[in-house]
């Protein structure tokens, strides 16, 4: 796995020429409604627990893989 928060130097240039393009203002809009739709969906699993404590992990871990995957 690429681990981008500790690069420095000319790896982390590589890296974030690499990384940049799929960043862009237009991208990110194109993305918005994506990630919207995964946060109400993470929201809806979150108000099925009825306010009680529970283990939150799982539920953002689904959230982030459902973005990366979108």
């Amino acid at each position: 796995m690429i681990q981008f928060m500790d690069s420095i130097g000319n790896r982390w240039c590589r890296q974030r020429h690499i990384i940049n393009p799929t960043f862009t203002n237009a991208k990110l809009k194109l993305m918005s409604p994506l990630i919207a739709d995964s946060i109400n969906k993470f929201m809806e699993n979150i108000e099925k627990e009825q306010f009680e404590e529970f283990d939150i992990y799982p539920y953002f871990k689904q959230l982030i893989m459902d973005i990366i995957c979108k």
